[in-house]
């Protein structure tokens, strides 16, 4: 959101529709402030293919068993985008805490890249979680990227009393008489 304020002052009193929102700052000037419709898709809009319909990530991923090992490359993280998680348990016994290892691998959707391996974490001992950027599952709709929108503008005006508001549109047509 991107926050403009505007050089036109509204009095106090004046009729206050439901997008606008009130507000002070810290040293007690009051705003009147505009908020923008929405436009956002509803919720989950992406997820209406159904299961079937939807090509199966595991398929989108078998080219992957086949290929020669993944590389891995140092990339920073860009925001929170969703994946495709496989888990891998029972693996050899940990030597620290005697239990299986345990591994997760997170594919997400990169189209712009051939497919590496991000990082390799391990949030708790022994174990470890994968994450691999791939084109190879952008196929499935949910997984996609989305697009980042502009942001919206909150247009916010001075509140001002009778007397303020009747003084500024003075000085505003004294100013105007002078030009």
């Amino acid at each position: 959101m991107k926050v403009d304020i505007v050089n036109t002052p509204v009095k106090i009193g004046d009729d206050v529709g439901p997008s606008v929102m009130l507000m002070t700052t810290k040293f007690g000037q009051e705003y009147q402030c505009s908020l923008p419709e929405s436009s956002f898709p509803p919720e989950h809009a992406e997820s209406a293919q159904t299961e079937e319909e939807a090509p199966n990530v595991l398929k989108l991923l078998e080219p992957l068993r086949t290929a020669p090992c993944l590389t891995k490359e140092q990339f920073n993280k860009t925001g929170q985008q969703k994946y495709h998680s496989q888990i891998y348990s029972h693996g050899s016994k940990c030597d620290i805490t005697g239990v299986p290892r345990r591994a997760e691998v997170r594919y997400y959707c990169d189209e712009d890249s051939t497919d590496y391996v991000e990082s390799v974490e391990e949030p708790e001992t022994c174990s470890y979680v994968f994450t691999v950027h791939t084109s190879r599952v952008c196929a499935f709709p949910p997984l996609k990227r989305i697009s980042p929108t502009k942001p919206y503008t909150i247009s916010c005006s001075p509140r001002l009393s009778e007397k303020q508001y009747q003084k500024h549109l003075e000085t505003r047509e004294s100013a105007w008489l002078l030009s």
